[in-house]
């Protein structure tokens, strides 16, 4: 039974990662631009228009983003006129492109709306929404996402923290975490 199991998991991974990767290839086909070395982890949501997405280099996307390039809520405005909802819905949208710069790392379940521009080097912290303009070298987050400092700043505060992931196994991690050696 264990085998059994083990073989499940390992056919989901592969369809999971399989299926992921061909949702990135389709929108990219579809006229996303992704620049070189940007890395796409978990699902990530790309919207019903990609070709009003571009992505810089050397970004990092992590699981639950969503790029929402179209608002139906204008919808609501037109029905308030008095034009009938199915001759609205699904019909009247406003789109907006999405860009984001070189070197920015998107945390996780974030939504860019459409109309945003994100410079280069900025974290994104998790579950922030983003509409509208934001400059180069800061960190973001909130609902709606706000300026909260510097890149460098945040950078020289963290550095103490750093740990290589892939040079130390979960016991080591856990010690020097705990403050244990």
């Amino acid at each position: 039974m264990k085998y059994i199991y083990i073989f499940l998991s390992l056919i989901y991974k592969v369809f999971n990662f399989s299926a992921r990767k061909y949702k990135i290839l389709t929108a990219v086909s579809d006229g996303m631009i992704v620049g070189d070395k940007t890395k796409f982890v978990g699902e990530i949501e790309f919207g019903t228009e990609p070709y009003l997405i571009k992505i810089g280099s050397c970004c990092t996307i992590t699981n639950g983003v969503k790029f929402i390039n179209h608002d139906g809520g204008i919808q609501v405005g037109y029905i308030k006129k008095g034009i009938d909802v199915d001759d609205v819905y699904g019909k009247k949208v406003v789109l907006g492109k999405i860009e984001i710069g070189d070197n920015v790392f998107i945390g996780v379940n974030s939504i860019l709306l459409p109309g945003t521009k994100v410079g280069s080097n900025v974290v994104i912290g998790a579950g922030s929404v983003l509409k509208g303009c934001y400059p180069s070298d800061v960190i973001l987050a909130g609902v709606p996402a706000r300026i909260l400092g510097r890149v460098d700043d945040y950078h020289q505060k963290n550095e103490i923290n750093h740990i290589n992931i892939y040079s130390s196994d979960k016991r080591e991690r856990k010690n020097i975490i705990l403050g244990r050696k």
